[in-house]
């Protein structure tokens, strides 16, 4: 069986906390579950297939015309489905970054221009990347916050790569799922939805299994101002491709604001507490501005952490990356606690070994 490459994946591997999946770690409000519960009862019905009441509440959330806005099956299934809508010939992609979008273009028979982020400079987003953007490029993708990396765009190369974009006629694909759990709250700094009016060109991805723990209710969604792009991404996707269930859950849930700024306050204390701690580990950690936190360790802390019944994020398999690359999540502090415990505990296993 070819290895899974993402985080989250509690069935092959037992463990008392899962570190390697960014998600919110606060139990859901109980008027969601209540919404929930109700939509199992309706499931001898079809899914609405154009999720209006999902549209309409995220349409309030992001003051966006619904008309704007698709549901998907999950941020990724918005990821093929604008992949395969444009079947671009030659797409833009730097290193290291989410691996779905290399595999979505792959699968478009792509041919991929690849940028190398210096890993010097935190992996960060520069200069270099916008000079990359061509006019023989089709679709660019960018991840804000890095991912893994966790490592925000500056704000300048951002808008420069969205003016580049649309300057070139190609279509920009902003994934932004954790834009909402990024450090900076300011969303003109963080997020490319001011440019949706005025640049048909860009697509954005955002999801509500990241803010919410709803990871596998599969809830995302994309944003575009170009009626035709959208359509063409809605004929990709599969007939009644959010469930029921999915659909009342996400309307729910985006009508309780105050959990989700809960979660970031929670995500913003512990992270900084986690954060120290792993430096005071010697542990080189990534600066990060969102719900995780980039470091590097032993090549072989993975299995260490899960021997002990820890699970967290082996990023060497991102292409740029390398063994010894890793990423953990922000959860409560009880759960950070004992993954601090857990890597003390090798450390000292490893001093001693040593001696």
């Amino acid at each position: 069986m070819e290895k899974y490459v993402h985080g989250g994946d509690i069935y092959s591997n037992r463990c008392k906390i899962d570190f390697s999946a960014s998600v919110s770690p606060l139990a859901l409000p109980e008027s969601v579950r209540e919404a929930a519960c109700r939509a199992f009862d309706r499931c001898s019905a079809y899914p609405d297939p154009e999720c209006r009441e999902l549209r309409r509440a995220l349409a309030c959330k992001e003051g966006v015309p619904e008309e704007q806005i698709v549901c998907g099956n999950g941020a990724s299934d918005l990821i093929y489905a604008v992949t395969r809508a444009v079947h671009p010939r030659k797409a833009l992609l730097y290193t290291p970054s989410f691996s779905e979008y290399e595999t979505a273009l792959s699968l478009e028979e792509s041919e991929i221009s690849w940028y190398s982020c210096r890993s010097g400079n935190e992996f960060t987003l520069d200069e270099g990347f916008i000079e990359a953007i061509t006019e023989d490029i089709d679709m660019v993708f960018v991840c804000n916050p890095g991912n893994p990396t966790g490592t925000a765009v500056p704000t300048q190369i951002l808008k420069k790569i969205a003016e580049r974009c649309a300057a070139a006629g190609c279509v920009l694909v902003s994934d932004e799922c954790f834009v909402p759990l990024m450090e900076e709250r300011t969303e003109e700094k963080v997020s490319l939805k001011s440019f949706l009016s005025r640049m048909p060109e860009l697509f954005i991805i955002r999801s509500l299994t990241k803010v919410f723990p709803l990871a596998g209710m599969r809830i995302g969604y994309g944003l575009c101002s170009d009626s035709r792009l959208l359509q063409a991404v809605r004929a990709q996707m599969q007939p009644w491709n959010v469930s029921l269930p999915a659909q009342e859950t996400g309307t729910a849930i985006v009508q309780e604001p105050e959990f989700e700024a809960k979660t970031w306050r929670l995500l913003r204390e512990e992270k900084k507490c986690l954060f120290d701690a792993m430096r005071e580990l010697g542990l080189k950690c990534l600066t990060p501005s969102a719900n995780y936190i980039f470091f590097y360790g032993p090549e072989d802390l993975y299995e260490q952490c899960r021997a002990r019944g820890i699970l967290i994020r082996d990023c060497s398999g991102y292409r740029g990356l390398f063994p010894g690359c890793y990423r953990v999540a922000v959860r409560t502090h009880e759960d950070n606690e004992e993954l601090i415990r857990v890597l003390t505990e090798i450390r000292e296993d490893g001093q001693k070994n040593h001696t």
